[in-house]
């Protein structure tokens, strides 16, 4: 029982202190519980918005058709290797929207 007397005792003691203490625990809880609340909204906003418009695109070129291309424009049996990139027209380009 002395134990919890003298506890109540400092408690009453150092008011100041005791206060001071109490409001800088305060704030740190209230920093905390803010900062979790912007980082799960923020984690919840960028999984929703990579659900919503996320796409993946894989431009793979076609071996055949370039080797194809290349024995027909070579001239004398011997692939020509410095073929250029071939243009895509605007009209294959595709929009999400």
């Amino acid at each position: 029982m002395y134990i919890i007397q003298n506890a109540l005792q400092n408690l009453l003691r150092n008011k100041g202190r005791n206060l001071m203490i109490g409001a800088i625990i305060f704030v740190i809880i209230v920093s905390s519980v803010t900062a979790l609340m912007i980082g799960n909204t923020a984690d919840g906003v960028i999984a929703e918005y990579k659900t919503r418009f996320a796409s993946e695109a894989v431009i793979t070129p076609n071996m055949e058709r370039i080797m194809e291309e290349a024995q027909k424009n070579s001239t004398d049996d011997r692939v020509n290797t410095s073929m250029g990139r071939p243009d895509i027209p605007a009209d294959q380009y595709s929009h999400s929207t």
